[in-house]
Protein backbone atom coordinates (compact mmCIF):
# COMPACT_ATOMS: atom_id res chain seq x y z
CA UNK A 1 0.00 0.00 0.00
CA UNK A 2 2.97 2.58 -0.01
CA UNK A 3 2.93 3.31 -3.17
CA UNK A 4 -1.10 4.50 -2.59
CA UNK A 5 -0.30 6.40 0.46
CA UNK A 6 2.45 8.16 -1.29
CA UNK A 7 -0.09 9.80 -3.65
CA UNK A 8 -2.67 10.04 -1.97
CA UNK A 9 -0.36 12.17 0.19
CA UNK A 10 0.54 14.04 -2.71
CA UNK A 11 -2.80 14.61 -4.20
CA UNK A 12 -4.68 15.24 -0.51
CA UNK A 13 -5.37 18.35 -1.28
CA UNK A 14 -6.05 19.42 -4.50
CA UNK A 15 -7.46 16.42 -6.00
CA UNK A 16 -10.78 15.22 -4.69
CA UNK A 17 -13.12 15.25 -7.22
CA UNK A 18 -16.56 17.26 -6.62
CA UNK A 19 -19.67 16.05 -8.32
CA UNK A 20 -22.69 18.42 -8.37
CA UNK A 21 -26.03 17.17 -7.98
CA UNK A 22 -28.71 18.88 -10.57
CA UNK A 23 -29.86 22.28 -9.20
CA UNK A 24 -33.08 21.70 -7.88
CA UNK A 25 -32.06 19.28 -5.63
CA UNK A 26 -28.78 21.23 -4.09
CA UNK A 27 -28.23 21.61 -0.69
CA UNK A 28 -25.36 21.66 1.95
CA UNK A 29 -22.37 19.45 0.81
CA UNK A 30 -20.95 17.28 3.70
CA UNK A 31 -22.14 14.60 5.06
CA UNK A 32 -23.32 13.56 1.92
CA UNK A 33 -23.64 9.40 2.08
CA UNK A 34 -26.28 8.18 4.24
CA UNK A 35 -25.56 7.29 7.54
CA UNK A 36 -24.69 4.07 8.73
CA UNK A 37 -27.22 1.35 9.82
CA UNK A 38 -29.47 3.00 6.75
CA UNK A 39 -30.77 0.42 4.59
CA UNK A 40 -30.18 1.15 1.11
CA UNK A 41 -32.77 0.58 -1.76
CA UNK A 42 -32.21 -1.61 -4.57
CA UNK A 43 -31.06 0.09 -7.96
CA UNK A 44 -29.48 -2.07 -11.10
CA UNK A 45 -26.15 -1.88 -11.71
CA UNK A 46 -25.33 -1.74 -15.57
CA UNK A 47 -21.42 -1.97 -15.97
CA UNK A 48 -19.91 -0.97 -19.26
CA UNK A 49 -19.45 -4.28 -20.24
CA UNK A 50 -22.86 -4.89 -20.78
CA UNK A 51 -23.37 -6.88 -17.49
CA UNK A 52 -26.78 -5.72 -15.32
CA UNK A 53 -27.77 -6.74 -12.50
CA UNK A 54 -29.16 -5.10 -9.41
CA UNK A 55 -28.04 -4.51 -6.13
CA UNK A 56 -30.04 -7.01 -3.93
CA UNK A 57 -29.50 -9.88 -6.41
CA UNK A 58 -25.49 -9.47 -5.21
CA UNK A 59 -26.41 -9.17 -1.65
CA UNK A 60 -28.93 -12.21 -1.89
CA UNK A 61 -26.34 -14.39 -3.29
CA UNK A 62 -24.25 -13.08 0.47
CA UNK A 63 -21.95 -10.86 -0.85
CA UNK A 64 -21.08 -7.90 0.69
CA UNK A 65 -20.85 -4.79 -1.77
CA UNK A 66 -17.94 -2.22 -1.92
CA UNK A 67 -19.24 0.42 -3.74
CA UNK A 68 -16.18 3.75 -4.78
CA UNK A 69 -18.19 6.89 -6.08
CA UNK A 70 -15.63 7.82 -8.93
CA UNK A 71 -14.74 10.42 -11.56
CA UNK A 72 -12.39 10.15 -14.56
CA UNK A 73 -11.21 13.72 -13.81
CA UNK A 74 -10.19 12.67 -9.81
CA UNK A 75 -6.82 12.22 -9.39
CA UNK A 76 -7.00 10.30 -6.15
CA UNK A 77 -9.53 8.07 -7.65
CA UNK A 78 -6.66 7.32 -10.34
CA UNK A 79 -4.12 6.41 -8.07
CA UNK A 80 -6.54 4.15 -5.73
CA UNK A 81 -7.47 2.34 -9.40
CA UNK A 82 -3.86 1.97 -10.52
CA UNK A 83 -2.64 0.41 -6.85
CA UNK A 84 -5.30 -2.30 -8.11
CA UNK A 85 -6.86 -3.11 -4.53
CA UNK A 86 -10.46 -3.41 -5.70
CA UNK A 87 -9.34 -5.80 -8.70
CA UNK A 88 -7.24 -7.81 -5.75
CA UNK A 89 -10.45 -7.96 -3.65
CA UNK A 90 -12.78 -9.37 -7.30
CA UNK A 91 -9.88 -11.64 -7.62
CA UNK A 92 -9.75 -13.27 -3.80
CA UNK A 93 -13.36 -12.72 -2.80
CA UNK A 94 -15.76 -12.28 -6.12
CA UNK A 95 -16.92 -14.68 -8.22
CA UNK A 96 -14.43 -17.00 -8.60
CA UNK A 97 -11.87 -15.91 -5.20
CA UNK A 98 -9.36 -17.51 -4.63
CA UNK A 99 -9.31 -16.96 -1.31
CA UNK A 100 -13.02 -17.02 -0.49
CA UNK A 101 -15.14 -17.07 -3.57
CA UNK A 102 -18.34 -14.79 -3.72
CA UNK A 103 -17.75 -12.82 -0.47
CA UNK A 104 -17.06 -9.38 -1.20
CA UNK A 105 -18.04 -7.23 -4.44
CA UNK A 106 -16.09 -4.39 -4.94
CA UNK A 107 -17.80 -1.98 -8.10
CA UNK A 108 -16.36 1.33 -9.24
CA UNK A 109 -19.51 3.64 -10.44
CA UNK A 110 -18.44 6.76 -12.62
CA UNK A 111 -20.47 9.04 -11.43
CA UNK A 112 -20.37 12.15 -13.43
CA UNK A 113 -23.12 11.93 -15.70
CA UNK A 114 -20.99 13.90 -18.16
CA UNK A 115 -18.37 11.94 -18.58
CA UNK A 116 -17.94 9.56 -21.61
CA UNK A 117 -17.73 5.87 -22.53
CA UNK A 118 -13.89 7.09 -24.79
CA UNK A 119 -12.95 8.96 -21.25
CA UNK A 120 -13.57 5.67 -19.03
CA UNK A 121 -11.66 3.61 -22.02
CA UNK A 122 -8.54 6.16 -21.93
CA UNK A 123 -9.30 7.47 -25.53
CA UNK A 124 -11.53 10.96 -23.83
CA UNK A 125 -10.39 14.37 -23.22
CA UNK A 126 -11.69 14.43 -19.66
CA UNK A 127 -9.44 11.61 -18.28
CA UNK A 128 -6.32 10.24 -16.32
CA UNK A 129 -6.23 6.78 -18.33
CA UNK A 130 -7.96 3.48 -19.28
CA UNK A 131 -9.92 2.24 -15.97
CA UNK A 132 -11.26 -0.34 -18.04
CA UNK A 133 -8.69 -2.43 -19.48
CA UNK A 134 -7.67 -5.33 -17.32
CA UNK A 135 -10.52 -4.58 -15.03
CA UNK A 136 -12.50 -7.35 -14.09
CA UNK A 137 -14.83 -6.30 -11.01
CA UNK A 138 -17.77 -4.48 -12.34
CA UNK A 139 -17.37 -0.52 -13.69
CA UNK A 140 -20.83 1.52 -13.91
CA UNK A 141 -20.81 4.44 -15.68
CA UNK A 142 -23.73 6.62 -14.19
CA UNK A 143 -25.48 8.72 -17.41
CA UNK A 144 -29.36 8.61 -17.41
CA UNK A 145 -29.59 6.34 -14.40
CA UNK A 146 -27.55 9.28 -12.62
CA UNK A 147 -30.54 10.65 -10.19
CA UNK A 148 -31.81 7.10 -9.33
CA UNK A 149 -28.92 5.71 -8.50
CA UNK A 150 -27.66 8.89 -5.98
CA UNK A 151 -30.88 9.27 -4.80
CA UNK A 152 -30.81 6.42 -3.29
CA UNK A 153 -26.79 6.61 -1.52
CA UNK A 154 -26.86 10.12 -0.69
CA UNK A 155 -29.08 12.06 2.31
CA UNK A 156 -32.30 14.00 0.86
CA UNK A 157 -31.42 17.47 0.19
CA UNK A 158 -27.67 16.55 -0.84
CA UNK A 159 -26.00 19.21 -3.59
CA UNK A 160 -22.77 17.74 -4.25
CA UNK A 161 -20.07 15.27 -3.04
CA UNK A 162 -16.83 14.18 -3.08
CA UNK A 163 -14.73 11.42 -4.68
CA UNK A 164 -13.40 9.20 -3.85
CA UNK A 165 -16.60 7.70 -1.72
CA UNK A 166 -16.83 4.26 0.03
CA UNK A 167 -19.77 2.76 1.24
CA UNK A 168 -20.13 -1.11 2.46
CA UNK A 169 -23.35 -2.40 2.10
CA UNK A 170 -24.08 -6.12 3.83
CA UNK A 171 -26.23 -9.13 2.56
CA UNK A 172 -28.77 -7.51 5.00
CA UNK A 173 -29.04 -4.38 2.76
CA UNK A 174 -27.33 -1.90 5.79
CA UNK A 175 -24.60 0.58 5.20
CA UNK A 176 -21.89 -0.37 7.61
CA UNK A 177 -19.18 1.71 6.37
CA UNK A 178 -18.80 5.66 4.72
CA UNK A 179 -15.46 7.48 3.64
CA UNK A 180 -16.47 10.36 1.65
CA UNK A 181 -13.08 12.07 -0.27
CA UNK A 182 -10.61 9.62 0.75
CA UNK A 183 -9.71 6.17 1.18
CA UNK A 184 -8.72 3.37 3.56
CA UNK A 185 -6.34 0.59 4.03
CA UNK A 186 -9.35 -1.51 2.06
CA UNK A 187 -8.65 -4.97 2.35
CA UNK A 188 -8.25 -5.59 5.79
CA UNK A 189 -11.36 -2.91 6.41
CA UNK A 190 -13.57 -5.24 4.17
CA UNK A 191 -12.51 -8.39 5.39
CA UNK A 192 -12.88 -6.89 9.20
CA UNK A 193 -16.80 -6.01 7.92
CA UNK A 194 -16.93 -8.98 5.92
CA UNK A 195 -16.75 -10.65 9.08
CA UNK A 196 -17.56 -8.96 12.06
CA UNK A 197 -20.31 -6.36 11.16
CA UNK A 198 -22.32 -7.79 8.02
CA UNK A 199 -24.96 -10.06 8.77
CA UNK A 200 -26.79 -12.84 6.78
CA UNK A 201 -28.93 -11.79 4.24
CA UNK A 202 -32.56 -10.76 5.54
CA UNK A 203 -32.26 -12.10 8.76
CA UNK A 204 -30.78 -9.29 10.53
CA UNK A 205 -28.84 -11.58 13.25
CA UNK A 206 -25.15 -12.20 13.20
CA UNK A 207 -24.32 -15.63 10.96
CA UNK A 208 -24.28 -18.16 12.79
CA UNK A 209 -21.05 -20.18 12.73
CA UNK A 210 -21.48 -24.32 11.71
CA UNK A 211 -19.43 -26.82 14.01
CA UNK A 212 -19.32 -30.05 14.95
CA UNK A 213 -22.62 -29.93 16.85
CA UNK A 214 -24.33 -27.77 14.31
CA UNK A 215 -28.26 -30.47 13.71
CA UNK A 216 -27.65 -32.61 10.97
CA UNK A 217 -28.94 -35.71 9.86
CA UNK A 218 -27.72 -37.99 7.03
CA UNK A 219 -29.62 -41.20 5.52
CA UNK A 220 -29.54 -44.16 4.74
CA UNK A 221 -26.21 -44.71 6.98
CA UNK A 222 -25.22 -47.58 6.05
CA UNK A 223 -25.85 -46.62 2.52
CA UNK A 224 -25.20 -47.84 -0.75
CA UNK A 225 -26.18 -45.61 -3.75
CA UNK A 226 -27.06 -41.97 -2.51
CA UNK A 227 -26.25 -39.93 0.33
CA UNK A 228 -29.03 -37.75 1.74
CA UNK A 229 -28.03 -34.57 3.89
CA UNK A 230 -30.78 -33.15 5.86
CA UNK A 231 -30.44 -30.03 7.61
CA UNK A 232 -31.67 -26.30 8.83
CA UNK A 233 -29.65 -24.06 7.69
CA UNK A 234 -30.16 -20.33 9.44
CA UNK A 235 -29.08 -18.54 6.06
CA UNK A 236 -28.04 -18.85 2.70
CA UNK A 237 -24.64 -19.81 1.59
CA UNK A 238 -22.54 -21.04 -0.65
CA UNK A 239 -20.95 -24.64 0.34
CA UNK A 240 -18.30 -27.44 -0.50
CA UNK A 241 -19.54 -30.54 0.10
CA UNK A 242 -16.24 -33.09 0.44
CA UNK A 243 -16.34 -36.77 1.29
CA UNK A 244 -12.88 -38.55 1.97
CA UNK A 245 -11.76 -41.61 3.57
CA UNK A 246 -10.39 -42.09 6.72
CA UNK A 247 -6.76 -41.45 5.49
CA UNK A 248 -7.91 -38.11 4.71
CA UNK A 249 -7.87 -38.55 0.72
CA UNK A 250 -10.61 -36.51 -0.47
CA UNK A 251 -13.01 -38.42 -2.74
CA UNK A 252 -15.48 -36.29 -4.01
CA UNK A 253 -16.29 -32.61 -4.16
CA UNK A 254 -19.49 -31.01 -4.87
CA UNK A 255 -20.22 -27.24 -4.48
CA UNK A 256 -23.86 -26.24 -3.81
CA UNK A 257 -25.89 -22.73 -2.99
CA UNK A 258 -27.63 -23.87 0.40
CA UNK A 259 -30.64 -21.51 0.95
CA UNK A 260 -32.29 -20.61 4.42
CA UNK A 261 -34.43 -23.36 5.76
CA UNK A 262 -35.15 -26.91 6.29
CA UNK A 263 -33.52 -28.52 2.62
CA UNK A 264 -32.02 -31.70 1.82
CA UNK A 265 -29.18 -32.69 -1.04
CA UNK A 266 -28.19 -35.40 -2.04
CA UNK A 267 -24.82 -36.97 -2.98
CA UNK A 268 -23.63 -40.61 -5.04
CA UNK A 269 -21.79 -42.59 -3.56
CA UNK A 270 -22.20 -45.36 -5.73
CA UNK A 271 -18.48 -45.72 -6.95
CA UNK A 272 -17.26 -45.85 -3.46
CA UNK A 273 -16.12 -49.13 -2.09
CA UNK A 274 -17.69 -50.66 1.50
CA UNK A 275 -16.24 -49.03 3.92
CA UNK A 276 -16.21 -46.35 6.82
CA UNK A 277 -15.82 -42.16 5.14
CA UNK A 278 -16.13 -38.91 6.30
CA UNK A 279 -18.48 -36.11 5.30
CA UNK A 280 -17.63 -32.41 5.82
CA UNK A 281 -19.80 -29.58 4.91
CA UNK A 282 -17.98 -26.28 4.54
CA UNK A 283 -18.77 -22.88 4.40
CA UNK A 284 -17.19 -19.47 4.92
CA UNK A 285 -18.78 -19.76 8.71
CA UNK A 286 -17.02 -23.08 9.69
CA UNK A 287 -17.40 -26.55 9.10
CA UNK A 288 -19.93 -30.12 9.57
CA UNK A 289 -18.41 -32.94 9.84
CA UNK A 290 -19.77 -36.70 10.15
CA UNK A 291 -18.81 -40.05 9.85
CA UNK A 292 -21.01 -42.79 7.61
CA UNK A 293 -20.71 -46.00 6.15
CA UNK A 294 -21.20 -47.43 2.87
CA UNK A 295 -22.21 -51.17 2.41
CA UNK A 296 -21.84 -53.97 0.34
Amino acid sequence: MNKLKLQLAAFAVTALGIVTMPSHVQAQFSPAIIDTGSIVPDFVLNDVNGGKNSLYSYLDQGYTVAIELSKTTCNICWAFHEEGLFEMIYEQYGPKGTVMPKKILPVMIECDPSSTDEDLRGKGTKTYGDWVSGVSHPIVDLKKDFQDVMYKLLKPGIGSFATPTFLVICPDRKVVYTNEGSTAMWEEKLIDLMEGRCTAAGTGTEITALTSDFPIDIFPNPGQQQLNIQLDMPYKADARIIISNTLGQNLITKQILMEAGMQTTSVDISRLAPGMYILNIKTNSGAIQKKFTVKN
